[in-house]
């Protein structure tokens, strides 16, 4: 029988509240972009991860006191938690999560320059590709996002959909592949450039910025201007970047077309503020993760699998910290 009696409980609880923490994150994530609002189910699925970790931590901590079975055991437990607790969409995100920081802690190891940078473009030409070509990969909250943000209320048609059928046309040419994109901009790309800015950036990261100021508990107005102004330069530019490089790409294979779609991810330079670059290379990379995960049926084994590589490189990520 176990005994409870002499049970650490200071380091288990710590450590059951910074999971807490985190989950809120993504389930305010999701909460947001599924456009459902259950906030019973939102206040539920944050308290059962919080009493899943409690319960994890204060067992392997207290009753398992060998180092190399409770880093056998913990990966296991939170992976069979993990696919218990939450939908599959939430099981391939927090997959995704780890994934994604290991990627750029793998990178500032090795000292690439801008890893953030380098993640974004990464998943800019996976994510735009797939919503031209393949769009039953992404999220579907997340290709009603990319539809918003694309215009197609700007140029009157779906402009996805139109790029990817003048794709599989059989027979391209520059003049044409220009003559596509000015249907997405047909009044210039100044014009378009300021009603994208002014009635899509600004609204988003007005709102994003609005919530994680009141979540802090902190404003300055100076700095919400000048994050707000950075931040929809950043998502205007990446946005038309997106489509100006097709007037180069369209013309040629699949793999042109990803090639040149790595070239948006550089607007992250725009971006001021340093933990929103690496926000926003996380979110766009483990949105682009997403894809290959989407159809995977062995979730509960990759949980276990990245839990141990995240273990081994002692990153406290989502995955790891349950």
């Amino acid at each position: 029988m176990l005994m409870l009696r002499n049970i650490d409980t200071a380091q288990s609880v710590s450590i059951a509240l910074n999971n807490t923490k985190r989950i809120i994150g993504i389930q305010l994530l999701v909460f947001f972009l599924s456009k459902k609002y259950d906030i019973k189910k939102l206040i539920q699925r944050i308290s059962e991860w919080g009493g899943a970790s409690l319960f994890l931590q204060l067992f392997f901590r207290n009753y398992i006191k060998s180092e190399e079975v409770r880093h056998l055991m913990i990966p296991i437990g939170r992976a069979g938690v993990i696919s218990n607790l939450f939908g599959r969409n939430i099981q391939i995100w927090i997959i995704c999560d780890a994934i994604a920081k290991n990627m750029y802690h793998y990178l500032k190891i090795f000292n690439f320059p801008a890893a953030n940078v380098i993640l974004c473009s990464i998943a800019a030409s996976e994510i735009v590709t797939n919503w031209v070509l393949y769009r039953e990969r992404l999220l579907p909250s997340y290709k009603t996002f990319l539809d918003f943000q694309g215009m197609n209320d700007y140029s009157g048609i779906e402009n996805n959909v139109e790029i990817g059928k003048y794709f599989n046309e059989s027979e391209k040419d520059h003049k044409t592949s220009k003559e596509m994109i000015n249907k997405i901009m047909p009044n210039g790309s100044m014009k378009w450039i300021m009603y994208h800015y002014i009635h899509k950036s600004i609204p988003f990261y007005a709102t994003l910025h609005t919530l994680q100021s009141a979540f802090s508990m902190k404003f300055a107005p100076i700095t919400f201007a000048a994050n707000l102004g950075s931040s929809s330069a950043f998502l205007t530019a990446f946005c038309y970047i997106s489509y100006k490089q097709g007037e180069l790409t369209l013309k040629y294979s699949e793999k042109y077309l990803r090639a040149g779609l790595l070239l948006p991810g550089f607007a992250l330079v725009l971006e001021r503020n340093p933990l929103a670059r690496r926000s926003i290379s996380h979110y766009c990379m483990c949105m682009a993760l997403y894809s290959y995960f989407k159809d995977e049926k062995l979730l509960g084994l990759y949980n276990y699998l990245i839990g141990n590589l995240t273990d081994y490189n002692q990153l406290r990520t989502l995955i790891n910290m349950i």
